[in-house]
């Protein structure tokens, strides 16, 4: 069972909570979800280390903006936040 799946990137839940630890900066979910848009069209076997290089990298750019990851969001108020519908009623009663 994987903590995060995509279609070319899986980690189980230490390589996962071992990425959060390294990669505080980071909102982990949405670069995963990136690089394993970026690995699925160019499919190889060894995606492990690229993708550690460019968390890496993303962490090291978050750093020198001084910025922590806006995303302080648990998964279960992701899965329970609504408040985009609200945009969408108050298009479509324009």
């Amino acid at each position: 069972m994987y903590m995060w799946e995509g279609e070319t990137i899986k980690l189980n839940a230490q390589d996962f909570k071992k990425a959060r630890q390294n990669y505080p900066n980071l909102d982990l979910n949405l670069e995963l979800g990136v690089l394993d848009a970026e690995f699925s069209h160019n499919p190889s076997k060894n995606w492990y280390v690229p993708m550690l290089k460019k968390l890496a990298y993303q962490e090291r750019k978050a750093r020198e903006r001084g910025q922590q990851s806006t995303r302080q969001r648990t998964l279960t108020e992701d899965l329970t936040d609504r408040s985009w519908a609200d945009n969408v009623v108050k298009l479509e009663a324009k």
